[in-house]
């Protein structure tokens, strides 16, 4: 029965530590991690192209 509630004392112990140690790595990046505000990227202008030539290249023994 004790080396029961000894186990049981330790898992506690070690629960215990684990949430601790969640805590504080919760914290830690609320208030440190990417903290920085960034701007917004320009836009990027369009190209518009005006002169182009489309070729059609057909193959009868192709596979539908």
């Amino acid at each position: 029965m004790e080396e029961k509630n000894k186990l049981q004392t330790a898992v506690t112990i070690v629960y215990s530590v684990v949430f601790f140690l969640l805590i504080i790595f919760a914290v830690y990046m609320c208030l440190e991690e990417h903290s920085s505000i960034y701007q917004a990227r320009e836009i990027e202008k369009n190209i518009i192209l005006k002169d182009y030539t489309e070729t059609t290249i057909s193959d009868s023994s192709a596979p539908a």
